[in-house]
């Protein structure tokens, strides 16, 4: 199970959640433990190209979100950064993730 639909997912061991049976897990279960981490919230509520640039990293223009998140994730260096954020910072994209859920809820519903 891939926690994105992405082209590059399948190059990202971070976006692997898991196959179904294999632990003992099945689909629901596999799919709720992702909401469990602060790195896919944060790819979910500001995505990949918002997190380079919180990275310092050099963007290219004109590429797509799926290579940004290949660049994101698979260079050491960034997730080392992404790691090391503040309590202030990780409450601020848990406060984000929430008005954007309770958003796309409202949204779904009408």
């Amino acid at each position: 199970m891939l926690a994105c639909c992405g082209l590059s997912c399948e190059h990202i061991p971070f976006l692997k959640l898991g196959r179904v049976l294999d632990d003992g897990s099945n689909l629901q279960s596999l799919y709720q433990r992702q909401y469990n981490d602060l790195l896919k919230l944060w790819l979910y509520t500001e995505g990949p190209t918002k997190m380079l640039q919180f990275c310092g990293a050099e963007h290219p223009h004109n590429t797509h979100v799926c290579e940004d998140c290949l660049n994101l994730l698979l260079n050491e260096q960034h997730l080392r950064r992404l790691m090391s954020i503040s309590q202030e910072k990780a409450n601020s994209l848990l406060l984000s993730y929430q008005l954007k859920a309770a958003q796309q809820c409202q949204t779904t519903q009408v």
